[in-house]
């Protein structure tokens, strides 16, 4: 079977299929037809698509006098009817309902009064690729159930839907539900939408419509709800309908725009007819801003719309451009003529103070006239800000374009409205004229600009450029820039020329355009600035510019001419960050470089380095880990507009440093990197590869290698000995090797002074420097407390230990001090609070044996906060205490976490007089156990100079000594 349809006059665009058709019924007419007919393999097309029907089934039985069941199904529907009806009947039947609704439009029915009882279903399933070959315009509508039932001798309609989601042009409605009830006389609809969006912007989240439907007339009720701009509407209005004149009375109203609440005035009226609209004082008002329209008196086919004060903001959330978002107030008064069958507006606009992106633009002035051949734009319409102007005047009739935009010391500032992802800062003026031509769809645009003073900020290189006059002519389709001097900030100079192509003001091409100059600021960026790289550079540059204006490439080729320093941050902030001298247990792995921004912008840099430039890799931003240097080579830096950085080349070190430090724990230490160590950068950060040596220097006692044997005497010559005593000159040696993701450090420990060559001491660090491990405590040694570890460990040697512990907990107990307080301020919020952290040894040897050592570490935590302006101080503290079982029997633990307090208030404002209060407890090294102490105080107290400034008033007295006198009453 073949059909047809579009010569058939069922459709409008080549429609056409072929199918199999197999039939089986049997009856004596259509009403008892029993039996099923079926189509297959269906080929339907509509032009070149192809509809997604395969088959199509059709099922009649009759179980009884009054059921009748009829199934027609496909693949992606599936239809029911059942119970008591004709065919003939089931549509006279539905119209007698209809007619009473709305007997201006649906024809009178012709239903002979025979029972009609039934019940209809209709199921989709996937249809969204079918519906919307039948109609472009609709998308969706899979898996819609609608189900209902007519009942002539109860006279009743029901009517039940759920469509979870469809496409109407460029509304989008989620999860519609619907239900309605009728019978002779009204219809009840009531219909609820989940979510409504305007293309991808989500309007509202619920909508509920109430309708009632009775002999023409149409009430409704709006609601909605949403959580964002638009906020809630409750909307009522009676509509009238009389053949080709629609009447919309508005009750009560009101809706909401960027929370700002629109009433709608109640009684207003709109008639609408086949030539005529016809409105009754129609007002909407928020505050101060009004949008009334109104028919002329004597005229009903003219409508006058005037507009006051109306924040156009709300203009830009309707329009959905959030990104250009408009503010001023707009006042327009408008004449519509004949807006039915042939509309034709004119009228004026005037927006004060208009502002787009933060940028203060000024007025905004359109008088202008527009039908539906084209429009008119007056001259004198156009921005004016006091003595500057951007005037747009002119006319497109019958698809003739013809303007003209006239440049008056325009603000170059204006433009950055639209180039603010590339540059910002813009000063400076333009003045010229511009003609357009052609057509909306292909316009011209020719004419002459000049330049003024530019100034402006390349975002990505945060360098600041200006121009002191140039000019720039606009060809057909092409934009020459012509041979332009830019000045940096210190005053160096450079060239650009090239040009920009075009195809009618679409597909902005910008076609080599090249900044040259032997001496030029290329990059002054922080590391707020950008977390690719940053620095600054004063270079020969060579950079060319290519591509669309959406995807811009931009070439730099740099050579330093002055010193600079340029930095490349590997590292991240995270508490553990990898060192390559490693104190630590758990390593993090390095993160690959990734910026994500808006705009599609790549940027390549060759950069030749000489000796005038410092690279530094940051390793630990927060720590100041760094690798820094000058040489040689050459470093690409890739860019690209996927954001996925890639650097590339070798850079050979002359001179440089790599810093290294414990988490700010301790002061970094500067290893000094040798002439010649190379750096070879092969894409991703993990995969640098380091050849690099340094070394760093500090002094020792080599005497400190000796454990107490080796110290007595005749073990070692006298002279040795004494030698061994005297602090040397030591470096210690470090060798980078492998990548940042497989690095390979190792370590040597030398004399600088070979004097000790041959020695016991000196052989004995030989044999140090051929045990990793031994290796290894020793340069952590160096590194932390400045001397060589004792064989014994540091908490085995009475004589050393004392002094090594103490120096490291007096250097972790400030750093670590710093970082609770600082930490502490953050979460709770409070600057004036401050946390101290301390750390004591106790050992004490009264008869040189370690035998008889006392051996004892406290750990005291403080907290300390200012109250009432700083008169009131209060202070709080806890220790932990606990000996050293191995040296000792009194190796019991005391701990004492809140016991400890301190409070003083300034009696008088200038703080002379005090009032103390505290109560510590310490641990008493020579009793061996804990002792504590409180009292109660007052003090007073003067600064002076001289005896006789004791005497001096206020007003006299300049203090640089204090003596004070304080009495304390004190209780063990």
């Amino acid at each position: 079977m073949h059909a047809d349809f579009q010569k058939i006059g069922l459709s409008k665009d080549p429609f056409n299929g072929n199918a199999d058709f197999d039939l089986n019924l049997s009856g004596s007419n259509i009403n008892d037809l029993e039996g099923s007919a079926q189509l297959n393999n269906i080929d339907l097309k509509r032009g070149k698509e192809k509809l997604n029907i395969d088959y199509v089934q059709l099922n009649s039985k009759i179980t009884s006098p009054i059921n009748h069941q009829i199934n027609i199904e496909s693949n992606d529907f599936k239809i029911s009817i059942s119970g008591l009806y004709e065919f003939k009947n089931i549509i006279e039947a539905s119209k007698q309902y209809l007619y009473k609704y709305l007997p201006s439009y649906v024809s009178k029915s012709e239903f002979n009064g025979a029972p009609q009882n039934f019940n209809f279903s209709i199921a989709t399933k996937k249809i969204n690729n079918l519906v919307h070959i039948l109609n472009k315009d609709l998308d969706g509508f899979n898996n819609i159930e609608i189900d209902g039932s007519i009942n002539t001798n109860e006279k009743q309609l029901l009517l039940n839907g759920n469509v979870p989601y469809c496409k109407i042009g460029a509304i989008k409605l989620n999860n519609v539900k619907f239900k309605g009830t009728g019978d002779l006389e009204n219809l009840s609809l009531n219909s609820s939408i989940q979510q409504l969006m305007l293309g991808d912007t989500l309007w509202n989240t619920q909508v509920q419509l109430a309708t009632n439907i009775q002999n023409d007339s149409i009430h409704c009720d709006l609601k909605t709800n949403s959580f964002n701009r638009f906020g809630n509407a409750m909307i009522s209005a009676d509509i009238i309908t009389k053949l080709d004149t629609i009447s919309i009375n508005f009750l009560s109203s009101n809706f909401y725009i960027n929370n700002s609440i629109w009433n709608i005035t109640n009684g207003k009226k709109i008639r609408i007819t086949s030539e005529k609209l016809i409105v009754d004082q129609f007002k909407l008002k928020s505050n101060d801003q009004l949008i009334a329209v109104n028919s002329i008196d004597n005229n009903d086919n003219t409508l006058e719309v005037k507009i006051s004060n109306l924040d156009v903001s709300q203009i830009g959330t309707i329009a959905q451009q959030e990104y250009y978002q408009p503010y001023g107030n707009l006042n327009a008064t408008l004449t519509i003529d004949n807006p039915v069958l042939n509309p034709s507006i004119k009228g004026n606009i005037i927006i004060d103070s208009l502002i787009i992106k933060n940028e203060v633009l000024g007025k905004l002035n359109a008088s202008f006239k527009a039908d539906r051949k084209g429009w008119v734009i007056y001259e004198g319409s156009g921005l004016s800000n006091n003595n500057n102007a951007l005037q747009l005047y002119g006319s497109n009739i019958d698809n003739q374009l013809k303007a003209s935009i006239k440049c008056i010391n325009t603000p170059l500032k204006w433009a950055s409205i639209f180039l603010s992802d590339y540059i910002s800062d813009i000063e400076g003026q333009t003045n010229g004229t511009l003609e357009l031509s052609g057509g909306l769809s292909k316009p011209s645009l020719i004419g002459d600009l000049s330049l003024l003073n530019l100034k402006t900020k390349i975002n990505y290189l945060g360098t600041y450029y200006s121009i002191p006059q140039a000019n720039i002519t606009l060809q057909e389709n092409k934009i020459d820039i012509g041979k332009i001097t830019l000045y940096d900030r210190f005053k160096n100079k450079a060239i650009a020329t090239g040009t920009i192509t075009h195809n009618n003001l679409n597909n902005f091409y910008f076609k080599n355009i090249a900044i040259n100059s032997n001496q030029f600021e290329a990059i002054n960026l922080s590391s707020y600035d950008n977390d690719i790289f940053y620095g600054n550079a004063i270079a020969k540059v060579n950079t060319t510019i290519d591509g669309y204006l959406d995807d811009i490439t931009m070439n730099v080729i740099a050579s330093p001419a002055q010193a600079s320093h340029i930095y490349l941050p590997f590292g991240n902030s995270s508490v553990y960050n990898y060192n390559f001298i490693n104190f630590k247990s758990p390593q993090e792995e390095s993160n690959v470089i990734k910026k994500k921004t808006s705009s599609k912008f790549a940027l390549n840099i060759t950069a030749i380095t000489n000796p005038l430039a410092e690279i530094t890799m940051v390793l630990d931003p927060k720590t100041g880990d760094e690798i820094s240097g000058y040489g040689n080579g050459t470093i690409n830096i890739n860019v690209p507009a996927d954001n996925d950085v890639k650097i590339y080349n070798t850079f050979e070190i002359t001179n440089g440093y790599y810093r290294f430090s414990i988490n700010n724990f301790i002061k970094p230490w500067n290893f000094k990197i040798n002439s010649g160590s190379k750096i070879t950068f092969n894409g991703p950060i993990t995969k640098i590869n380091l050849d690099i040596g340094a070394s760093y220097s500090t002094k020792a006692r080599l005497y400190d290698l000796l454990n107490e044997n080796e110290k007595k005497p005749g073990v070692i010559p006298d002279n040795e000995l004494t030698d061994t005593k005297a602090k040397q000159n030591i470096d210690v040696k470090l060798r980078l090797d492998g990548t940042f993701e497989d690095p390979k450090p190792s370590y040597k420990i030398e004399l600088q002074d070979k004097r000790l060559q041959g020695t016991y001491a000196y052989n004995k660090l030989e044999r140090i420097n051929l045990s990793p491990e031994s290796l290894f405590n020793q340069v952590a040694s160096l590194l932390l407390i400045e001397q060589f570890m004792p064989p014994e460990g540091i908490v085995n040697t009475a004589s050393a230990s004392s002094t090594a512990i103490t120096s490291v907990g007096e250097k972790i107990s400030s750093t670590v001090s710093s970082q609770l307080t600082n930490w502490a301020n953050k979460i709770l919020g409070d600057p004036n609070l401050a946390i101290n952290l301390n750390y004591k040894n106790y050992n004490v040897n009264t008869d040189n044996t370690s035998n008889s050592a006392i051996t004892r570490n406290e750990v005291k935590l403080n907290a300390k906060r200012n109250f009432m302006q700083d008169r009131l101080m209060l202070e709080i503290e806890g220790a932990y205490d606990w000996g050293n079982a191995a040296l000792q029997q009194n190796n019991n633990s005391n701990i004492n976490l809140t016991g400890d307090f301190r409070g003083q208030y300034k009696l008088t404002e200038d703080g002379r007089i005090r009032m103390s209060i505290f109560r510590n407890s310490n641990y008493d090294v020579l009793i061996d156990r804990p002792i504590s102490r409180s009292g109660i105080g007052l003090s007073w107290s003067k600064s002076f100079n001289s005896i006789a400034d004791l005497w001096k008033s206020k007003q006299a007295k300049r203090s640089t000594l204090n003596d004070s006198t304080t009495t304390i009453l004190e209780s063990n």
